[in-house]
């Protein structure tokens, strides 16, 4: 205050607080498809009686946020026993603990790998207001999806070595990071895949060697992400929207 006192001869204002969005952007909506996909004066009480929010990586999702569509960033589903193993990965356009529109609890310990945006719904808010048809369909849609993925994942460990399951997640994490530098190191990485550190270690530097990736404090930096894709075992999936046609949920009624 005194110095700008002295440069100006008035104090210096301070900056205006933003305030916080209740709208997402139109790349968030257009990364949606179920949220794109519901009738305009719907999706606007979607986004009124929502919470939006920012979230960093390594934030943990609360158990009463309901449920939750993934606009942008990523967020790891994890066992519930403290293993660190992450189940699912939840990229732009997905959904997170459909459970609650059920009045379930969530299944999944829910941790955000990749910053970005999410936009959270009580579960009995959001069947007030896309009706009981449209979100038993959803519900259902979620939920088959997801143990589609799962089959999937245990396939592709009992049939896939280290090296190509590491670069499977790190081009899922790339993709939803969107270029940007992924926080996460490699004890994280094994965790979450099941495996030993020294197992990632050495598949993390074979990678590095052949400059598709950097391991740098933290993070690791996507260089070459075609070199992933020939390295990644033929399972990849996209970690953003599910299987489920968005337009089964915006048809019903």
């Amino acid at each position: 205050m005194s110095w700008a006192r002295e440069q100006f001869g008035r104090p210096a204002r301070e900056a205006p607080t933003p305030e916080p969005r209740i709208v997402p952007t139109a790349v968030e909506q257009g990364r949606h498809p179920v949220l794109a996909s519901l009738p305009l004066e719907v999706r606007l009480a979607v986004y009124r009686r929502g919470h939006l929010q920012e979230v960093r990586a390594g934030e943990r999702l609360s158990e009463g946020c309901g449920v939750q569509f993934v606009l942008t960033g990523a967020v790891g589903l994890f066992r519930r026993d403290g293993s660190g193993v992450c189940l699912r990965l939840a990229g732009p356009g997905s959904i997170v603990n459909a459970e609650a529109l059920a009045d379930g609890g969530a299944r999944r310990d829910r941790r955000v790998l990749v910053p970005g945006a999410v936009l959270s719904l009580r579960g009995p808010d959001l069947v007030e207001i896309i009706g009981r048809a449209r979100a038993d369909r959803l519900l259902i849609d979620q939920m088959l999806a997801e143990q589609s993925l799962q089959d999937g994942d245990i396939a592709c460990n009992a049939l896939h070595l280290a090296p190509a399951r590491l670069a499977r997640w790190l081009l899922q994490l790339h993709e939803a990071a969107t270029g940007a530098d992924i926080q996460i190191t490699q004890a994280e990485l094994a965790a979450m895949l099941g495996i030993q550190r020294t197992s990632v270690n050495a598949a993390g530097k074979a990678l590095q060697d052949q400059g598709a990736v950097r391991f740098v404090r933290g993070r690791v930096r996507i260089l070459r992400p075609e070199i992933l894709q020939r390295s990644a075992c033929a399972c990849l999936a996209p970690a953003g929207p599910e299987a489920s046609p968005a337009s089964r949920v915006a048809g019903a009624a």
